[in-house]
């Protein structure tokens, strides 16, 4: 039960202990992505962290409870 809280649920988003991102740079990725037409690969040197971790928070594989 790892990564549990009291309520038994997992944390999420910028609530877990491994978070790199918070919920304004995702907000602030999918914009750039979506409406400037920014490549992955350029937000992910931005944000300083892998293609992988912005391509999901991107696409809503992770990070999906942020709208």
């Amino acid at each position: 039960m790892s990564g549990q809280g009291v309520t038994g649920k997992r944390k999420r988003g910028e609530d877990h202990h491994c978070a790199r991102l918070n919920a304004q740079d995702v907000d602030t990725m999918r914009r750039l992505h979506e409406v400037d037409d920014l490549c992955i690969n350029c937000i992910a040197k931005i944000f300083n962290v892998k293609y992988a971790t912005a391509w999901d928070a991107i696409r809503y594989q992770t990070w999906r409870h942020i709208r």
